[in-house]
């Protein structure tokens, strides 16, 4: 399901007048988000199984969004790095290093299947969209992610 999210708010942020066209006659706030007409910055991160019958077809669709982000953000990424992969969407959120915080250099909106539930620090966050259930310690530490 995270991925049709992702691949749905990639198809509807594709035209520079998205906003608009999505929310007509909504008041729209002036400042970043129409300055900006790559926002949101989206990412997504989630679990491979390896083992499973469509393992397959995850990794593939995994890659491709590896890449995407690879074109956006200049960087190399691969499943090989999916870990290091993860660290870059979380510096990017986190936005302490002098080099993520220059405009465009940022990440606006993650999907998250899980991973990022510890060791993760995006103060930037304000919204947290759950779609499953969580329960007990994952419920806490993923609302405790965007409660700070």
């Amino acid at each position: 399901m995270a991925k049709k999210y992702y691949r749905a708010i990639k198809e509807m942020t594709k035209e520079p007048d998205w906003l608009t066209k999505e929310f007509p006659n909504q008041p729209i706030r002036e400042g970043r988000t129409m300055e900006d007409p790559d926002f949101p910055r989206i990412a997504i991160t989630y679990s491979l199984e390896e083992n499973s019958r469509d393992s397959s077809a995850q990794q593939e669709e995994m890659q491709k969004i590896i890449e995407e982000y690879n074109q956006y953000y200049d960087t190399a990424w691969s499943l090989a790095d999916i870990e290091r992969y993860n660290g870059d969407i979380n510096n990017r959120l986190a936005r302490k290093r002098a080099e993520f915080k220059q405009f465009g250099k940022q990440i606006d909106l993650v999907i998250v299947v899980d991973r990022l539930l510890t060791g993760f620090d995006a103060p930037t966050i304000q919204t947290l969209f759950v779609d499953r259930n969580l329960e007990y310690a994952g419920l806490i530490q993923a609302f405790s992610r965007t409660n700070r």
